[in-house]
């Protein structure tokens, strides 16, 4: 069953979120995008998804980047 567009509006601007890199709750958020893009059908979403976090880890601290693109990685394998 696909998300609606509106879980994807709001996972997307939650990304951008400035508290997001260094909270608890990143790892969760990563995994939560991981499998909601795994999923989408869209590729124009997907494509924008994976430049919203290639913007997000280019600030972020190494820990959360490695995980962000760790996300992208896995998301462009399975497509």
């Amino acid at each position: 069953q696909a998300a609606s567009p509106r879980f994807y509006r709001a996972l997307y601007s939650c990304l951008l979120s400035p508290s997001l890199p260094t909270s608890s709750k990143a790892p969760m958020l990563l995994s939560l995008a991981f499998k909601a893009l795994q999923q989408d059908t869209s590729q124009a979403r997907t494509a924008a998804f994976i430049k919203r976090i290639l913007q997000v880890v280019l600030h972020a601290p190494s820990g959360f980047a490695c995980g962000g693109l760790l996300v992208i990685s896995e998301v462009l394998k399975s497509r």
